[in-house]
Order: C-alpha cells, then sequence, then structure tokens
C-alpha cells in the first residue's frame, strides 16, 4: 500500500473493494479515515474538556473504526 498525499481521495475501486470485503482495501479506507478521526476527537475533547485519561483517544478511534467497518459491509454493489 504505498502512502497517499493528504489531499488525496480513495479511488472508487478502492472504496468498491472494500464493500466486496477485501481486507487491504478495507484497511486502506480505515487508515484514510484514522488521521480525520483522531483530530476531530482531540478538538472534541479539548473544546469540552473531556479528560481523556477517562477514555483515551486511542479507544474512541478504535470504537470509531468498529462502526466505520461495520458501516462498510451494509454497502451493497
Amino acid at each position: 500500500m504505498e502512502k497517499k498525499n493528504d489531499d488525496e481521495l480513495i479511488s472508487p475501486e478502492v472504496i468498491l473493494s472494500a464493500i466486496d470485503g477485501n481486507e487491504n482495501a478495507v484497511q486502506e479506507v480505515l487508515d484514510y479515515y484514522d488521521r480525520l478521526i483522531h483530530a476531530k476527537f482531540k478538538y472534541i475533547s479539548r473544546r469540552k474538556g473531556v479528560n481523556i485519561s477517562y477514555m483515551p483517544l486511542d479507544d474512541m478511534k478504535q470504537e470509531v473504526r468498529v462502526v466505520l467497518y461495520k458501516a462498510i459491509q451494509k454497502f451493497d454493489t
């Protein structure tokens, strides 16, 4: 898997492959959103004054990854 630029979108082929169950493509989709998920949780926790030691960012990120993975599986081509 090659490194993508921050501005580069996921190709339709990768998305369709992920929907078809290709684990490498699913991982590429999850990796693409990791940076966005992490940044959003950091912003929310700072803005609301949430103590991230209660639920570390990595744990929150993992929960979102599970939801995203399940959402990918629901798509039908």
